[in-house]
């Protein structure tokens, strides 16, 4: 079967974090992206026989895509169909660009070091989604004029991007709850959506839409997610803390997170809120470690972490200065 022919190359981790990942539905929804991946490859590659056999004036996007796994377009053609490897081949090939089996062979040299480790943290996605977007758009777009790819990532990406963040936000709308707030969200997936925006004419919010439509998949939410992270936090400490952590990797970011909220409220210790001050870094310190717990995102969702964040913490109001 597919899934077979996918999985032996790509298949289960037997450790703790193997098994977690399979708890949280990782790896079944892994297992399930490779196996429809290995399928569009191999209608892809019969597509590109296709315009080889009937001499398409697209057929030398076919010639570059042959040569690129290995294959012989004339011994293909000439055959007039490709053999069971060849098959399990573009299966395997299409199965491992879809969902990066990163190895350290498969990326620069130095992000095998120690000090590459820690600041490549969480980067090797983005890494390995960069080469397969510039080897299948850029440079079929700038070494051989050829647009559509192009055309095609942003036509798929628009529409995949507005499916996603919709779905994501009905399944928020439910709870009534927005995990990346802690706070009630009080717009509904339908008032978010783009077609919703387009008929208010809320021009602002149509174009902040489509960023996040394309900011919500592949490499594209990778560098959304770090800019977005660079923008955290409401004083300087904060931001300049969640720069580094961009730059450095989340380890760092947590560090230096953690140590904001110290240092922030003993730099204040001497003013008149010092209630206030304390509570609310103790309140930073407690979301730094939910933000950095593996599968927090559930109970954050149904808004239990906020709700354990107030009984933690209660809600404490800043004293209102004495008019001189």
């Amino acid at each position: 079967t597919i899934e077979s022919v996918v999985m032996s190359e790509f298949g289960g981790v037997n450790s703790f974090t193997g098994k977690y990942l399979e708890m949280i539905g990782f790896s079944g929804t892994d297992r399930m992206n490779r196996v429809i991946s290995a399928t569009a490859g191999e209608v892809f590659y019969k597509d590109m026989l296709n315009r080889i056999k009937s001499n398409s004036i697209f057929k030398q996007r076919a010639y570059r895509e042959f040569e690129r796994l290995g294959l012989n377009p004339e011994e293909v053609v000439k055959r007039g169909e490709f053999t069971k490897d060849e098959i399990n081949m573009i299966r395997r090939k299409f199965a491992g660009d879809a969902q990066f089996n990163i190895r350290p062979s498969d990326l620069p040299l130095y992000w095998s070091s120690p000090l590459g480790k820690l600041v490549t943290q969480w980067k090797p996605f983005g890494y390995k989604m960069g080469q397969l977007v510039n080897d299948h758009i850029i440079k079929e777009l700038f070494q051989h004029g050829n647009p559509f790819p192009l055309l095609t990532a942003l036509t798929a990406y628009g529409v995949a991007g507005e499916a996603v963040n919709y779905v994501i936000d009905s399944i928020r709308s439910m709870f009534g709850f927005n995990p990346f707030k802690d706070d009630k969200d009080k717009e509904t997936a339908n008032d978010k959506s783009l077609i919703s925006l387009i008929a208010k004419g809320n021009s602002k919010r149509i174009v902040k839409r489509l960023l996040d439509n394309y900011g919500g998949l592949g490499v594209l939410s990778m560098t959304v997610d770090i800019l977005r992270t660079m923008g955290y936090g409401k004083s300087a400490y904060g931001k300049a803390s969640n720069v580094i952590g961009a730059v450095f990797g989340p380890s760092v970011s947590a560090l230096t997170t953690g140590l904001t909220n110290v240092v922030e409220p003993a730099a204040e210790v001497i003013g008149d809120d010092f209630d206030y001050n304390y509570r609310d870094h103790l309140k930073g310190l407690y979301q730094t470690l939910i933000s950095n717990t593996p599968g927090m995102s559930i109970p954050r969702t149904f808004g239990l972490t906020k709700t354990a964040q107030d009984w933690l913490f209660g809600k404490p109001k800043k004293k209102k200065k004495k008019a001189k």
